[in-house]
């Protein structure tokens, strides 16, 4: 038995600052880099994103029929500056968008927001609504977490009732190991006013952040994420966010990140809509505890495995994020 012991300590001894390196290369730093908009007046909250390979964004074609007459520019006015992301209507008088656009150390403070829906190059087709209040998700505004960066917006008037609005839905964990999805948003690198869509698919959730290759460029905070067609069957499981930056002794790549909608945030979603007179959202699709945490994605391992496999892990991470940049 003490022999037993010896080797295992001198191999956890030998082992250890591989293992040690090893998690600190995989462990994700956010990719938060300041951005300016298509115009010097205006701005985009942080963070930002990235284009993976080649850019699959194009041009939406007709912004007047849904799903994108639903999707609309948030412009956020801060003093004499104006800072600009996505939202995407989910009720009658009701939007959502990323906490940092309107909640975040630069917009926190803002005069006045404004939702446009179906922005299409300076036309309007629905007209502007103002924003009479900015609700953010409890865990957002409480600890800043990447996985609930969700806020609600509430319009002055019934926007939905001529754009129509997005159904959610609540999907588990396994679902986002290689779901299709699409979104659409209003990037800067395109002008800020112009929208585009791109498809692309999920590599697996960290906590209640999806993994995901959509390309994206600031502005684009906010942007509804779904699964289904451009039409009645699309469902709106996540809020595109920006990305995060992996790292290597090779190099630097990106990930792209989204906050996904779970049943807790579906819940205070529902809680908000009735609180105002909206309708209640008809959530689809599987339940799931979103503390159940799919330990690959981060390239973790448990305490004995990382014993054993040790030696193996820095080069297991380096094709993982490999794979996703």
């Amino acid at each position: 038995m003490y022999s037993r012991l010896l080797a295992w300590r001198r191999a956890f001894v030998a082992l250890f600052p591989i293992i040690a390196f090893s998690v600190a290369l995989c462990t994700p730093a956010r990719a938060d880099v300041p951005a300016v908009g298509g115009t010097d007046s205006v701005r985009v909250p942080q963070p930002a994103a990235s284009v993976y390979g080649t850019d699959s964004r194009q041009a939406v074609q007709d912004t007047t029929h849904f799903p994108f007459s639903a999707i609309g520019l948030v412009e956020v006015q801060v003093g004499w500056e104006f800072y600009i992301g996505t939202g995407v209507m989910i009720g009658r008088y009701m939007a959502l968008t990323c906490g940092h656009v309107v909640n975040g150390d630069e917009t926190n403070h803002a005069n006045n927001i404004e939702f446009v829906p179906g922005e299409d190059g300076g036309q309007e087709p629905f007209g502007r609504a103002k924003v009479i209040k900015v609700i953010p998700a409890p865990q957002w505004a409480s600890y800043r977490d990447d996985g609930y960066d969700i806020a609600i917006l509430v319009l002055d008037r019934p926007v939905g009732d001529r754009t129509g609005y997005f159904q959610i839905a609540v999907q588990p964990n396994a679902f986002f190991d290689a779901a299709s999805l699409t979104t659409a948003g209003y990037p800067t690198d395109w002008g800020g006013y112009n929208p585009i869509t791109v498809s692309g698919r999920s590599y697996g959730m960290d906590g209640n952040v999806i993994i995901h290759d959509l390309d994206s460029e600031p502005g684009q905070s906010g942007s509804p994420i779904w699964y289904g067609g451009n039409d009645s069957t699309a469902r709106l499981v996540g809020l595109l966010e920006g990305s995060y930056l992996t790292s290597s002794p090779f190099g630097t790549g990106t990930e792209g990140i989204a906050a996904r909608i779970d049943q807790q945030t579906a819940n205070w979603i529902d809680e908000q809509l009735a609180a105002h007179n909206d309708v209640s959202q008809d959530i689809t699709g599987e339940v799931t505890d979103a503390s159940t945490t799919r330990s690959g994605s981060l390239c973790g391992f448990g305490s004995m495995q990382a014993l054993l496999g040790g030696a193996l892990a820095y080069t297991a991470c380096f094709v993982s994020r490999r794979r996703r940049v």
